[in-house]
């Protein structure tokens, strides 16, 4: 008969076996599970940083090509000789609507109209309509 006791109580801590064991299971899942989500934030963190850094030079690099073949490109099409004022990465802020833009490139010809040069299209002024073209 002490077997069979033996036995039952050896079956009764099973259950209590398997739940200490569940537990400590699940613990060093969820420890794992943070670091991967930590090492994952980070890890996309600097993927956008990266790919912001590549738009930037992108965006250089164009108006680094852009802005030399302008006085050549008014001068060729529309017979302008001379600008009144050119400048390049130009910042236009409206403080009253709190918006800012940026032109790559403004040429003002001695007698004719100004000319901008905005080498990429920032599609949130069109999609929200907070400026159109001639507001500017």
């Amino acid at each position: 008969m002490p077997a069979l006791e033996y036995r039952v109580d050896t079956l009764e801590s099973l259950p209590g076996q398997s739940i200490v064991h569940t537990d400590t299971a699940l613990r060093r899942l969820e420890r794992e599970m943070r670091g991967f989500e930590d090492r994952t934030e980070k890890m996309l963190s600097e993927q956008n940083r990266r790919r912001g850094e590549m738009a930037n030079k992108t965006g250089t690099l164009v108006e680094d090509m852009v802005a030399p073949n302008i006085p050549r490109t008014a001068a060729e099409v529309f017979g302008c000789r001379e600008m009144d004022f050119f400048a390049v990465r130009v910042e236009k802020r409206d403080k009253k609507r709190n918006i800012s833009r940026e032109f790559d490139v403004i040429a003002v010809p001695c007698f004719h109209p100004m000319y901008l040069s905005e080498s990429a299209v920032d599609f949130l002024f069109k999609e929200q309509g907070i400026c159109h073209g001639d507001e500017w």
